[in-house]
């Protein structure tokens, strides 16, 4: 049965140890680096060397531990300590491999969730390029539209140009015979009336037909979204993971 040591020097156990003892390894107290671990305290289930236990544990009982610890490995504490640490260390293994499961899920989670990201964006090209596609087409058709019509006008004017051209070298033929010259005024009236309505059309239908491109507002919220795509939230009841 262990010995209960009280205040004061503690007999010779303060001082050498036992012949049997001086063979084992010197336990160092990390407080104190000079002196032996010697004592233990039940109060404070502490150990430590003389200094600590003179210091910190004056009024506690202190038990010698060559004494009390002889057949400590045969003790139940021990062996429940033991089979406690088996327990923990079995746990520990499980955890271990529940880790690896979690890390491996982490990668097959990202890899996922990257690869929606992808399609998501993949779609929205689509889409973009389609609408493109569909509005240059309409442009297109516009500019040939308006090309069209706008060289038929040109064409009119131009061949209203040279009748005019003609009208004015047959009056110029016409000068030397004021009775030729009068007719043929008269009949260069007539057609200079008939031209000038025809300009005029032309110069009403003479015009570029104007438009533009009307950004849909949806997308431009989009664009002015910072969040646009989307974001990236967590599932409910993961926010207080990784707390250590």
């Amino acid at each position: 049965m262990a010995r209960s040591i009280t205040s004061g020097p503690a007999d010779n156990h303060s001082g050498s140890s036992s012949s049997s003892s001086r063979t084992e390894d010197v336990q160092k107290c990390p407080d104190h680096p000079l002196e032996e671990i010697k004592f233990f305290c039940p109060t404070h289930d502490s150990i430590g060397c003389v200094a600590c236990h003179t210091l910190n544990h004056a009024t506690c009982d202190k038990q010698y531990i060559p004494d009390m610890s002889a057949n400590f490995k045969y003790s139940r504490d021990y062996k429940n300590m033991l089979d406690e640490f088996q327990a923990t260390y079995s746990n520990t293994c499980m955890h271990v491999q529940e880790i690896d499961s979690c890390l491996k899920e982490v990668d097959k989670l990202s890899t996922s969730e990257i690869n929606k990201l992808q399609q998501f964006k993949a779609l929205i090209i689509a889409y973009l390029d389609q609408r493109e596609k569909e509005l240059l087409v309409e442009i297109k058709k516009r500019r040939d539209q308006d090309t069209a019509a706008l060289e038929k006008l040109q064409t009119a004017a131009k061949a209203l140009q040279s009748d005019l051209d003609k009208s004015q070298v047959n009056l110029k033929a016409h000068e030397a015979n004021s009775n030729h010259l009068f007719i043929a005024a008269k009949r260069a009236q007539a057609m200079l009336n008939q031209l000038q309505t025809t300009l005029e059309v032309i110069k009403r239908q003479t015009q570029v037909r104007q438009y533009t491109l009307q950004k849909d507002p949806l997308v431009e919220t989009l664009l002015k979204n910072k969040d646009g795509m989307g974001e990236i939230v967590s599932r409910p009841g993961n926010d207080k993971l990784y707390s250590l």
